[in-house]
């Protein structure tokens, strides 16, 4: 499973990416992560969330889990 955060906008406008491959972690590090990826119901989210009212500078911000038949 792979779990992939991009962050774009702000005043800079810097996009930055972080990715972590949860099956090369110890394995009660990675059935952690499961359980709190499970909790939060994760994949019946909606694909995306708008904010209210736009607004110059605003982060946004992009979370990607994929593996096991699921993005």
């Amino acid at each position: 499973m792979r779990i992939t955060l991009k962050r774009s906008g702000g005043f800079g406008g810097i996009r930055t990416t972080a990715s972590l491959d949860i099956s090369k972690l110890a394995p009660d590090t990675s059935a952690e992560i499961r359980r709190l990826i499970d909790g939060a119901n994760f994949f019946n989210l909606p694909k995306t969330i708008h904010a209210e009212r736009p607004q110059p500078d605003r982060f946004h911000y992009e979370l990607t889990i994929e593996g096991e038949g699921q993005s």
